[in-house]
């Protein structure tokens, strides 16, 4: 046995051999009058040893549960954006039935926080779908219009619209052409 710095002190014969042993290197054994010298502090090395294994295949997500026979489907969120409860929003029969979990997921700061990162999530996704139909680009091609007045007729677009993000080419600009011609109306174009 050692302290924690790997220091030992033992009585032995000379004719004696040490073996040294620690888990995940090489034993090696060192005939005690090779360790009989004047020096008081000697070091011990020993090799690490090194396992070859053969290539490694790792399968994708499901597959366990699919050979276990559970089935079911996987949840596409990430575990840590899961409710701790329920596997989508609770109905009001869930506080009548499992009270204690309907109050976690209803008043809990963890589960409102993801709750509200989910939505952040999806309000992202629904504007990257919704930009390729609307967006700057476009908007400009729709209305010749350059510069301040484009930015300020986007900022007017983005408050008065309510695009979905499933929207077609044709609603938006059929909104847009609108929204221009009441913006046309309220607004003087700086360059017309």
């Amino acid at each position: 046995m050692t302290d924690s710095n790997g220091k030992f002190s033992i009585q032995a014969d000379p004719s004696d051999t040490l073996s040294f042993k620690l888990l995940g290197y090489e034993e090696r054994k060192i005939p005690v009058k090779e360790l009989m010298n004047d020096k008081a502090d000697q070091k011990i090395a020993l090799k690490v040893i090194r396992y070859q294994i053969p290539e490694v295949q790792v399968q994708g997500k499901g597959i366990l549960h699919l050979n276990l026979g559970l089935g079911g489907k996987e949840n596409p969120l990430p575990s840590e954006l899961r409710s701790e409860d329920f596997a989508s929003k609770p109905n009001l029969l869930s506080a009548v039935f499992n009270p204690l979990a309907f109050m976690h997921y209803k008043l809990s700061k963890s589960e409102k926080e993801k709750r509200t990162t989910l939505a952040a999530i999806y309000s992202e996704r629904d504007w990257q779908i919704l930009s390729l139909v609307y967006n700057k680009d476009i908007i400009q091609k729709m209305t010749s219009l350059t510069g301040d007045d484009l930015d300020d007729f986007m900022a007017y677009c983005n408050a008065y619209s309510d695009f979905k993000a499933n929207a077609t080419t044709y609603e938006v600009q059929k909104k847009i052409k609108d929204l221009f011609a009441e913006y046309k109306k309220t607004h003087p174009l700086k360059n017309p």
